[in-house]
């Protein structure tokens, strides 16, 4: 009698492969990188003063499902996070193996082995941000009618926070300009005649992610 074939589910092809997981990430990058635009676009609303930025902060937060999204975005990140460890701890163990395709990779070297770096840098970046906003305690005690505006103003009138914020937003840059690109390139979106393009493409993202986010807390801080 024949032995019966056991079909791996699709959740062990994703989690159990490395390549499964670098798609994965890669998946969870670009989301995260969506992300950002839509953000900074709207915190860019700040520069507008007050009024405009409060009424933005009003309208997200009384969309339909808007805290199904906050979830759901938590949800890629701390995928995305998991990943990045089982993979960086993957390579680890393929010391050899890694040193060889990174020595094959020249300029991005570099951004190859900082990725783990800057990326626990931003999840230190995000906690704090989250700590300075979303768990405030003037939200937290009065979540109706608050001036969000106001909390931010007092926030970067602070210049270490300042300065923490325009770090941290290049260092964001620095690694969403690398993984833009790396994402694409891990998918089979690029093909070797459009990946020069695709890399300028990923370096003016990350060069724009970082000056959008930087100019925010300057400009508030100096005026």
């Amino acid at each position: 009698m024949a032995e019966k074939t056991i079909q791996p589910t699709f959740g062990k092809l994703l989690f159990g492969s490395s390549i499964g997981r670098k798609q994965l990430m890669a998946v969870t990058g670009l989301s995260l990188c969506g992300f950002l635009v839509p953000h900074l676009t709207g915190n860019l609303l700040l520069l507008k003063g007050e009024e405009a930025f409060n009424a933005y902060a009003v309208f997200l937060h009384s969309i339909p499902g808007f805290i199904y999204v906050e979830f759901a975005l938590a949800f890629m990140f701390i995928l995305h996070i998991y990943l990045g460890i089982s993979l960086t701890m993957e390579n680890r163990k393929a010391r050899s193996s890694r040193y060889a395709v990174n020595a094959s990779k020249g300029a991005s070297n570099l951004a190859n082995k900082t990725m783990p770096l800057t990326g626990i840098w931003i999840l230190i970046f995000l906690v704090a941000h989250i700590i300075g906003l979303r768990l405030n305690p003037e939200v937290m005690t009065s979540p109706e009618g608050v001036n969000v505006f106001l909390i931010i103003d007092q926030m970067f009138s602070n210049p270490a926070v300042v300065g923490f914020y325009v770090f941290s937003s290049c260092v964001l840059g620095f690694h969403v300009g690398h993984g833009f690109q790396s994402a694409f390139q891990t998918l089979g979106l690029v093909s070797v005649g459009f990946t020069p393009v695709i890399k300028k493409i990923s370096v003016a993202f990350g060069f724009l992610m970082a000056i959008g986010y930087s100019v925010l807390p300057i400009y508030i801080y100096l005026t």
